[in-house]
C-alpha cells in the first residue's frame, strides 16, 4: 500500500506529459529526446503495477467481512484494469524501440496511429479506464469505517481518480500515495484484535 504508489509517482515523474501521451504517436519525440529515462520510466510503471495487486487484495481483504461484494467486485475490477495497464507498458517497450536509429520515423508513426485506431486497442483503454475508475471508487466506499479508517483515506483515493481525469497526473500520484500510505500505516500499526473487536461491534 506504501511502495506501489510511490513507485508508481517516480515512473510518472520520468514519463511524458499528460498532452504528449494522449496519443501513442505523440510521445515518439520525447521518447526520442531520452530514450533511458522513457525506459526507466515503463520498468517503474511495471513495479508499480505488480505491487498494486497484493495492495488491493490487501484493501479488499479490509472489506470484504463488512462488505464481501464491494470488495470482490471493487478488487476484480482493479485486476482488470491493472492487467491492461501492463497491456500498455508492452505497447511503451514497442515505442521505446521505434526510435531506433535504424527505423523509419514517418513508418513507426503511421503503425503506431494504424495501432491506436483498432478495436483492440480502444477495447483495452476502455477497460483499463473503466476497471480502474469503477474499481477505485467501489474499495473507496467499503473503506469509509470512520471508526477504523480515517475518512480522508477513500477520499484521497477518489480525488485521485478526480485528479487524473482532468489531466493532473502527478497531482493525482501524489494525492493516492498520501491515502494508500496512510491506510498502509492505520493497517501495521492497528492490532489484529482491535480490528476484529471493531468490525463485531459495527455488525452489532
Amino acid at each position: 500500500m506504501i511502495l506501489a504508489p510511490l513507485v508508481w509517482l517516480a515512473s510518472s515523474a520520468l514519463g511524458p506529459s499528460h498532452q504528449e501521451s494522449r496519443t501513442l504517436a505523440g510521445s515518439l519525440p520525447r521518447i526520442a529526446a531520452d530514450p533511458d529515462r522513457f525506459l526507466a520510466f515503463i520498468l517503474l510503471g511495471l513495479l508499480s503495477h505488480v505491487l498494486l495487486i497484493p495492495a488491493v487484495l490487501g484493501i479488499a481483504h479490509l472489506v470484504k467481512k463488512r462488505k464481501p461484494t464491494l470488495a470482490f467486485t471493487g478488487a476484480g475490477l482493479v485486476i482488470v484494469g491493472i492487467v491492461c495497464l501492463a497491456v500498455v507498458d508492452g505497447i511503451q517497450l514497442v515505442q521505446h524501440q521505434m526510435i531506433h536509429p535504424a527505423a523509419d520515423r514517418e513508418q513507426m508513426v503511421a503503425l503506431l496511429q494504424r495501432v491506436e485506431a483498432g478495436i483492440g486497442v480502444r477495447v483495452v483503454f476502455l477497460a483499463m479506464l473503466v476497471g480502474l475508475f469503477l474499481g477505485w471508487v467501489t474499495l473507496s466506499v467499503g473503506l469509509f469505517r470512520p471508526r477504523l479508517v480515517p475518512s480522508a483515506v477513500p477520499a484521497s483515493v477518489i480525488g485521485s481518480l478526480m485528479l487524473n481525469l482532468v489531466g493532473l497526473e502527478i497531482l493525482s500520484r501524489v494525492v493516492l500515495l498520501i491515502g494508500l500510505a496512510w491506510l498502509g500505516v492505520v493497517v501495521l500499526t492497528m492490532r489484529d484484535e482491535v480490528w476484529m473487536v471493531s468490525e463485531r461491534d459495527e455488525a452489532l
